[in-house]
């Protein structure tokens, strides 16, 4: 919570559940894989309180397909994690499938959310718009050339100084992925045609392969975002609109 915009969203960390091949390509881990990699992430963001007090909600895009429903079913149940500890399963109990399975899983809590990504989509990318250009998104910066974070410190006598932190693995990847997530949303664009809205990536964007599971993943965060905004009734002024450009504006007949 920022003592003047109140609540924002910070990103810290991207995972992308895409694996390498012996010759070179790339799949999809496989579900259960997944599900072992999210619980993992769990215990690492929620630390040793119990379950899942610094958590606030686990989105999961529902997917056309059924995907994300799978993922959420490994979830209903409780687990050993790593660590050794039982960990409740999690639940959306305003998922009409979800719900019908609380008598089976008394013990699963309730901070998971089944997105309807493609019958929202329109809506959620409003508002990660609406939240970005308020200024109430925060991105790391991009590493230099040498792979290094580069941050300003303030010297006794006033100037400031660039120091530099070299990063590991696994922080190199996550803030790859996040420049990726930027590019993405640099490259969505927002048409309407009289009063249908809607965001797609640009058609050269496509032609190049682009993807935009990254800024999907965001959407939904930012989505998210203005859903606990709203609830809270913080009325807070128009920040800065340094990430205003994220989104190209055309007009489709």
């Amino acid at each position: 919570t920022h003592p003047e915009n109140g609540l924002m969203l910070k990103i810290v960390d991207m995972i992308n559940l895409i694996e390498k091949t012996g010759n070179g390509e790339k799949k999809v881990i496989q579900k259960p894989e997944q599900v072992e990699i999210l619980k993992k992430i769990l215990l690492k963001y929620n630390g040793r309180v119990p379950d899942y007090d610094n958590l606030i909600r686990i989105l999961i895009d529902a997917g056309s397909g059924g995907g994300g429903f799978d993922i959420a079913q490994y979830l209903l149940r409780d687990w050993i994690g790593v660590d050794g500890r039982k960990h409740l399963g999690l639940i959306d109990l305003q998922d009409k499938y979800l719900k019908e399975e609380k008598d089976k899983f008394p013990g699963a809590v309730d901070k998971l959310t089944m997105v309807s990504f493609t019958k929202y989509k329109t809506e959620i990318y409003t508002e990660c718009q609406n939240m970005i250009n308020q200024g109430l998104v925060m991105f790391p910066k991009s590493l230099n050339l040498k792979g290094e974070m580069e941050f300003e410190e303030e010297q006794p006598d006033g100037t400031i100084k660039i120091i530099t932190e070299r990063m590991n693995s696994d922080e190199i990847k996550s803030l790859v992925e996040i420049d990726l997530l930027k590019e993405e949303l640099v490259a969505m664009q927002k048409t309407q045609n009289g009063s249908t809205i809607k965001f797609d990536l640009l058609p050269s964007k496509k032609l190049e392969n682009m993807h935009d599971d990254r800024a999907d993943v965001c959407a939904m965060m930012c989505w998210q975002l203005a859903k606990m905004r709203s609830k809270d009734l913080l009325h807070v002024e128009r920040g800065n609109n340094q990430f205003d450009k994220l989104f190209k504006h055309g007009v489709s007949y």
